[in-house]
């Protein structure tokens, strides 16, 4: 490990490295351990080590060693400049920043990348004769009223022709399932 000078010098040092001289994050911890492609320690073994001796959940771990594998690898292949990487930080930006706490901008690229569609055929395969699940999308709500059959959901001030919706639910022999719930939900003419 360098000098506690050395390290104390804020262009030189990391922000993770000061942490570990402040005793924020164990001082064990390899920050500046050479590593380099090519080498049999590439940045990916480093960041996949640190995660694994700061992560205490087994199965996020997973997750994060395999994203960390997979977006490497993505860049290994492609090999994007650092103009091409600046444009994508700068997209994942505007996206999160178009964001608001009623639709979020990274669910819709989510789903333009596909991802939405195949993490809910991952967890939900669909049986032959089946109808396809879906996530719910950017305007549905938990909190909305139940309402009885038959009701009118649309508000008074409701532009274009209303909708009728009706919902048969079956199990895969074709019976139907009681005291099951349909929920619909649909988003306004206009929006800002």
């Amino acid at each position: 490990m360098s000098s506690a000078e050395t390290m104390r010098d804020p262009l030189r040092v990391g922000k993770a490295i000061r942490a570990q001289l402040e005793s924020e994050i164990p001082r064990d911890l390899p920050l500046d351990r050479d590593f380099r492609e090519g080498s049999a320690y590439t940045i990916t073994d480093h960041v996949n080590g640190l995660h694994a001796q700061l992560c205490p959940d087994a199965r996020t771990l997973e997750l994060f060693t395999s994203l960390v594998n997979h977006l490497h690898a993505f860049a290994r292949e492609t090999r994007p400049t650092h103009t091409e990487w600046t444009r994508a930080v700068e997209y994942l930006t505007r996206a999160g920043k178009e964001s608001t706490e009623f639709k979020n901008e990274l669910v819709l690229l989510s789903d333009c990348l596909g991802l939405s569609a195949l993490v809910d055929e991952l967890n939900h395969p669909k049986p032959a004769g089946c109808t396809d699940s879906c996530e719910p999308g950017p305007f549905f709500t938990t909190d909305a009223p139940e309402v009885p059959s038959g009701s009118v959901v649309a508000s008074d001030n409701t532009v274009g022709e209303h909708l009728y919706f009706s919902a048969t639910v079956r199990n895969t022999q074709g019976e139907g399932i009681p005291g099951v719930k349909a929920e619909m939900w649909g988003e306004a003419h206009e929006r800002s």
